[in-house]
């Protein structure tokens, strides 16, 4: 809402501040035995500007149904014209929340605010609302992030959602294209947390032609089929996942540059942290040259050369060096290869790659894995596309308070149609490859550095790997600002047959030539 605060962009007071979030009318001049308005809304999210206002207005039989309705900011939740009939005959809210002190004046408005779960704060990240400053999402620790009404068991119309109100916990599907946040009303983590662009650099999540937020699913989807520009500085700050049937070019020459943003907390499920998901079904055409490869790396290689501050955290650069770990994610590939995991006395046959898809993802299969970054499949020769120059660095994010954290390059399910060519893993904090399962062929490989093992092979994988190196990481090593790394490198590699299994169940069986370690 606006405020009474505001002035036009001629320095004039605006004559007033907003009046109700909603006004809802069963009809006009009728009864309450007359048809009324009686529309199902979900999803909503109401911010006042905390001076007076009621949220809602109830007038002339309303029958409406409200479902997953967050409302704060305001001094009164409802007003009731028609005390007697307001609520024509079935008028609800169901799964909504609010923080506003006061029912409003009347015994019906009593019995609305009821229906409400009443906490002392929704915790959505509020700024400055006097300033015309806004985060609209709940933060993930909020009551309102989880255990919303199922929209689509009701009317198969909506999606479903494990959050109430309009937005989900992470990314914000109003960015980019709307006026409000054109101009500058959006803030906090909501919004970019790049600065200092030049025209060559491409902030992926906030061009809409390029990516867009899918509310449901929680995750940055491309905009369908690309090919990017060598030319250009592609720039994550989230995971970026390609879905079925699009594919990705990437020619030889490009730079991908990643940021990583812990919000300022402690806490790990809000991180954000670039990254790029090829899902199943879906491809990437990555071929670089030896000349010209493609490279994902931090950010602050970007900063490091041009001395300046881009992302907003720890300053200018430095550019990075061997010891420079766990600045962005990584890549993963998700095919439809077979993968080999036991469990309740069978073969599941799929999995998922842990940290990139939020907890309220769809699991449309009811599986417990949600669909969007599973993996496996029947289909052996299946393929992801290709991988060739292609150099992945200091990646391996941290995220989750146990200290999981992202591979260099991770393949669940990749089929032998995949081509996996002269693949550098440089600088990672987890494993530099590691492969679930799947058929794919890996030649030319180096692992440089990195914290956990060099190549981890497990879930019954059968490819073929020549050609690969390992080059371990000592402890006397510093980041490049001086701190001493924690640890030294793991295994070079780890080789496991399969998961939950028995000697009896398939094993990972993979030939491996011409490797030094």
């Amino acid at each position: 809402q606006m405020p009474s605060s505001v002035n036009d962009s001629q320095g004039n007071p605006i004559d007033q501040d907003s009046d109700h979030g909603g006004e809802w009318d069963g009809n006009i001049g009728g009864t309450a035995g007359d048809f009324q308005s009686a529309p199902t809304i979900a999803n909503l999210t109401m911010i006042g500007d905390n001076e007076g206002d009621h949220a809602i207005k109830f007038d002339d039989f309303f029958a409406g149904n409200v479902y997953n309705a967050v409302i704060t900011e305001f001094a009164d939740l409802l007003t009731v014209t028609d005390a007697d009939n307001a609520l024509g005959d079935s008028g609800s809210f169901t799964t909504s929340t609010t923080d506003v002190p006061n029912a409003g004046t009347g015994t019906l408005e009593g019995l609305l605010f009821g229906q409400f779960t009443s906490v002392s704060d929704v915790e959505l990240n509020l700024v400055d609302v006097a300033n015309g400053l806004y985060d609209p999402r709940p933060d993930p620790a909020s009551p309102v992030a989880t255990g919303a009404t199922d929209m689509n068991a009701i009317d198969a119309w909506f999606d479903t959602t494990s959050y109430q109100g309009a937005f989900a916990p992470t990314g914000n599907w109003a960015l980019g294209w709307t006026g409000t946040a054109q101009l500058g009303h959006f803030t906090n983590a909501s919004d970019s947390i790049l600065s200092n662009l030049t025209g060559d650099d491409i902030d992926v999540m906030q061009t809409p032609s390029i990516a867009t937020f899918n509310a449901t699913l929680g995750v940055y989807e491309l905009n369908g089929s690309q090919t990017w520009d060598a030319g250009k500085n592609y720039i994550l700050t989230h995971p970026l996942f390609v879905q079925s049937p699009d594919v990705l070019t990437i020619p030889a020459g490009t730079t991908i540059y990643n940021t990583f943003n812990d919000q300022g907390t402690a806490s790990k499920p809000d991180d954000e942290y670039g990254s790029l998901v090829i899902t199943r079904g879906a491809q990437i055409d990555a071929q670089g040259t030896a000349s010209e490869p493609i490279v994902l790396t931090t950010i602050r290689a970007l900063e490091a050369a041009r001395g300046t501050d881009m992302d907003g955290f720890d300053g200018i650069g430095p550019a990075p060096t061997r010891g420079d770990q766990g600045l962005w994610g990584g890549v993963v590939l998700c095919g439809n290869a077979k993968v080999y995991n036991y469990g309740g006395g069978g073969l599941i046959g799929e999995n998922a790659i842990e940290g990139f898809a939020p907890g309220f993802s769809p699991d449309g299969d009811s599986d417990g894995l949600p669909d969007v970054i599973e993996y496996g499949g029947t289909n052996d020769a299946d393929s992801s596309g290709t991988l060739r120059y292609v150099s992945i660095r200091h990646g391996g994010y941290e995220f989750n308070a146990s200290g999981d954290e992202v591979n260099g390059l991770t393949c669940g399910g990749v089929g032998s149609g995949t081509t996996l060519e002269y693949i550098e893993v440089l600088s990672n904090s987890d494993d530099g490859i590691e492969m679930f399962g799947g058929t794919a062929d890996i030649r030319y490989a180096l692992v440089s550095f990195v914290k956990d093992d060099g190549f981890d092979l497990d879930e019954g994988y059968t490819g073929r790997i020549q050609y690969a190196c390992v080059l371990q990481m000592p402890s006397s090593v510093n980041d490049s600002q001086g701190n001493p790394i924690d640890q030294d490198s793991d295994h070079g590699g780890e080789w496991d047959g399969n998961i939950g299994g028995t000697a009896g169940d398939f094993q990972s069986a993979p030939t491996i030539a011409n490797l030094t370690m």
